[in-house]
């Protein structure tokens, strides 16, 4: 299954399956049209979901508060929102490192 990337004014918003205490922060692939994350961080204080955005951050080269979770905080699946970057950039640069 692809990863669902949809537009949303001037951002996208998808799903993510959150693996926290990981050896190393990466993206894994996708899971079930979500996109899958390892952080090597744990579930606590928030730390791995501060993990998870400044990966996603770095990786499509915005800032990390142009990143926000809209769904799922306290849960490993998640659906975020991200500003300034176009569906068709946010595939091309996840799907490429995934």
């Amino acid at each position: 299954m692809a990863l669902e990337i949809r537009a949303q004014g001037t951002a996208v918003v998808f799903g993510l399956k959150v693996i926290a205490g990981a050896r190393k922060t990466q993206l894994a692939g996708e899971w079930n049209g979500s996109l899958k994350i390892k952080v090597n961080k744990i579930r606590e204080d928030g730390a791995a979901n501060r993990e998870c955005l400044a990966l996603l951050a770095d990786t499509l080269g915005v800032l990390t508060r142009q990143v926000k979770i809209v769904q799922g905080e306290f849960s490993p699946l998640k659906v975020v929102r991200i500003e300034g970057v176009s569906p068709a950039a946010a595939r091309e640069k996840l799907t490429a490192q995934a």
